[in-house]
């Protein structure tokens, strides 16, 4: 981002509100962009949408090529300026941001340039800024490390408004701005990133402070190597241990070594200085047969006489999409979920305790809460996770499916750096997770900590999908996971204890007082009015709730069901049966297809296809195919996120009304708890409240003084 279009940006806030310094800053962009921005601020008073935004939206719901819009290179600011006036949703800026990236239309580290020399300016933007800025060295391995070196250099020499207002600090004009000092810890982190070999020997003598922030920046396969160096040093400097309330006090007194737990992963060798203790052979029955030798010094050198400090982190989770929480004890430390944001491919943040997690434990399948485990397991890490076998067929699934649209989607340019994207789409990760996988039952508790049980119960949300009581000496804890105590046709309904220290909570519909219509007598008056039916939905999970509720309302006998691409097969591989408890119905017949062509997609035909929000695939291919046969109905029946095809087809976007001629139904089909059920549940929790996977404003929309929000505690502390 230069300097000019930022000040242009600026002026066309002024201008709006009569400031006449724009009319001299615009001559400093081509005329062309300047027609562009005067056109958005001319016409985004909110009474109708010009041209351009209209091309926006195309662009976003798949319709054009992104290439096509006139003046691309404008796109940027433009879109600010949209975002900033409430045109364009949270959802929408990241999206084109990361379409801009990806498309290699503007480089990444415009943007970061943009972020760091600007955010503090900008209004009603600081948190999309604050979120990118933290996941830009996903997209580009070598800008980010220099700015974020030159930001480490105003933090440990200055004041942070120091830095602030160094706002003509660009890539272009850094030269001679930049101290000795500055140049030395960028010449460190080039040296990292092409002589990772060396490590020793180039960050030897580099103080502590610095390299540990530089831990958020170097390249993900030479953070584990830092930090083990980083610990190592620390530990050595530990002169002899006398008991474990010596060594915790001499942990606690570092600001490094505090944030993590005494365990073997973090001071190796050193732990044996501790006194041991006997095992119980109560205790060894919970932990899982193949870990007892590896993992037995971890009980012979705890000491349970000690009060076990119990703190609680969130990569990830504060909102829908990329779930992830750490919770760490004396001795270890938990994971549990590692997602991935579906809209824009976004990972947990990267703490540098994920290098030394014990275990970790996946809720269930769904992209945002397994989608980055192959980030995760790279270098063919030894970690292992614990999840029901049904979880583990489906993750096996996405994660390979993932890996084949990341590489069908993205230029070959973007496998040469080391980017998360890279690692999302490595096959050799996602064989590396799966063979670190271990199968949990429900209702058995397993130990993988001294002091800790895990006990899976069932979730009511998805095939396998669990929640998990945390039992760490005596303290309770809930993580429901995507939970649904009502059920759904074809999953009962979760039923967990409430009597419970903490309850970490999915809070997907809270706040809301909604009912749900009986979904079979909502596609009945579908198939009476039909000629054939559409009906996009998630592969997993919402495909085979439809399936089900088809079979119940029998119209498999007359007509002809299709599931296409990942749906069938989840089907097949599952060896799903659907059958009435009072009645046994056997097995739905379908045919499972790859894709289906609109030729193919006859009358008294239902295609059940992916891609549930219209964006693509075979149900975005047949909606355009019947575009103006008004006797095919198209069924909505999940989450359509704002803004997607879907979204404005479901609100009557005037331009879709005129094209789009279908009958649209909306059936209410969620594996997610009701609104009315969650805050019964919310109201029964005995003891803390925190509140994950939420949209935006639902806290707002029902504020309480005892349910508490990830981004305020971070970390959470429970003692």
């Amino acid at each position: 981002m230069k300097i000019a279009e930022f000040k242009l940006y600026q002026s066309i806030r002024n201008y709006k509100t009569g400031n006449l310094i724009f009319k001299e800053l615009v001559k400093e962009i081509p005329p062309e962009i300047r027609e562009s921005l005067e056109l958005i601020v001319n016409n985004s008073d909110g009474s109708s949408e010009s041209d351009e935004i209209l091309q926006i939206r195309r662009v976003l719901w798949n319709e054009i090529e992104l290439d096509t819009l006139p003046n691309l290179q404008a796109l940027f600011p433009i879109s600010i300026i949209l975002y900033h006036d409430g045109i364009l949703s949270d959802t929408d800026f990241k999206v084109l941001m990361n379409m801009l990236i990806r498309g290699e239309i503007i480089e990444s580290v415009h943007i970061c340039n943009f972020i760091y020399t600007h955010a503090n300016k900008l209004e009603n933007i600081n948190d999309w800024l604050s979120f990118v800025k933290t996941q830009f060295s996903d997209y580009n391995s070598e800008h980010p490390n220099l700015l974020r070196s030159v930001e480490l250099y105003f933090l440990h020499t200055s004041d942070i408004s120091d830095f602030d207002n160094e706002a003509e600090i660009s890539i272009e004009s850094f030269g001679d701005s930049i101290s000795p000092e500055c140049i030395e810890l960028i010449n460190k982190v080039d040296a990292l990133l092409s002589r990772p070999d060396f490590i020793e020997y180039t960050i030897e003598g580099t103080e502590n402070p610095i390299l540990w922030e530089l831990l958020y920046w170097v390249s993900w396969t030479l953070r584990s190597s830092v930090l083990t160096f980083l610990l190592d040093r620390l530990v050595k400097n530990i002169p002899g241990i006398d008991g474990y309330e010596d060594l915790e006090s001499k942990m606690e007194e570092d600001p490094i070594l505090s944030e993590f737990p005494r365990s073997l992963e973090v001071l190796g060798n050193k732990i044996g200085e501790l006194p041991p203790q006997t095992i119980d052979t109560g205790i060894m029955a919970k932990i899982p047969s193949e870990f007892i030798q590896p993992w037995l010094p971890k009980y012979v050198f705890s000491k349970p006489e000690i009060s076990q400090k119990i703190r609680i982190y969130f990569p990830g989770g504060d909102g829908i999409g990329h779930s992830a929480i750490i919770i760490r004890t004396n001795e270890g430390m938990m994971l549990f979920d590692f997602g991935l944001s579906v809209v824009n491919s976004t990972s947990p943040r990267w703490l540098p305790l994920l290098e030394k997690v014990d275990a970790v434990f996946l809720s269930h399948a769904h992209l945002d809460h397994s989608g980055s485990f192959p980030i995760l397991y790279q270098n063919n890490r030894k970690l292992p996770w614990f999840a029901t076998k049904p979880t583990r067929i489906l993750s096996e699934m996405l994660w390979y499916d993932t890996s084949n649209i990341i590489k069908r989607n993205y230029p070959e340019s973007y496998f040469k750096k080391d980017t998360n994207l890279k690692k999302l789409g490595s096959q050799s990760n996602i064989l590396n997770v799966m063979n670190n996988y271990n199968e949990i039952k429900l209702n058995s508790p397993v130990s993988v900590l001294p002091q800790v049980e895990v006990t899976a119960h069932s979730a009511g949300h998805l095939f396998g999908s669990t929640g998990f009581e945390i039992n760490i000496a005596g303290k309770r804890l809930l993580y429901t996971g995507d939970f649904n105590t009502s059920g759904t046709q074809m999953l009962k309904g979760a039923s967990f204890d409430t009597d419970v220290d903490l309850a970490i909570f999915d809070g997907t519909y809270y706040g809301k007082h909604e009912t749900r219509p009986d979904p079979i007598d909502e596609l009945k008056k579908v198939f009476d009015s039909s000629d054939r039916v559409l009906i996009p939905a998630f592969s997993v999970g919402r495909s085979q709730e439809i399936l089900y509720a088809l079979k119940k309302l029998g119209v498999d006998k007359t007509w002809n069901i299709f599931l296409t691409g990942m749906a069938g097969r989840v089907a097949k591989n599952l060896n799903l049966v659907f059958s009435d408890p009072k009645k046994d119905v056997g097995v739905i017949p379908f045919s499972s297809v790859r894709t289906m062509d609109g030729d193919e997609f006859k009358e008294k035909s239902i295609v059940i296809g992916g891609q549930g929000m219209l964006q693509a695939g075979t149900s975005r291919k047949l909606l355009e195919y019947t575009a103006e046969d008004p006797k095919t109905s198209v069924v909505l029946c999940g989450y359509q996120a704002p803004n997607t095809l879907g979204y404005w087809l479901g609100n009557k976007h005037p331009n879709l009304v005129s094209k789009f001629s279908q009958k649209l139904h909306n059936i209410s089909l969620s594996g997610h708890t009701p609104g009315n059920n969650l805050n019964e549940f919310v109201d029964d929790v005995k003891g803390k409240k925190v509140m994950v996977h939420a949209p935006k404003g639902a806290y707002q929309s029902q504020a309480r003084d005892d349910v508490l929000l990830p981004s305020k505690i971070e970390p959470f502390p429970l003692i």
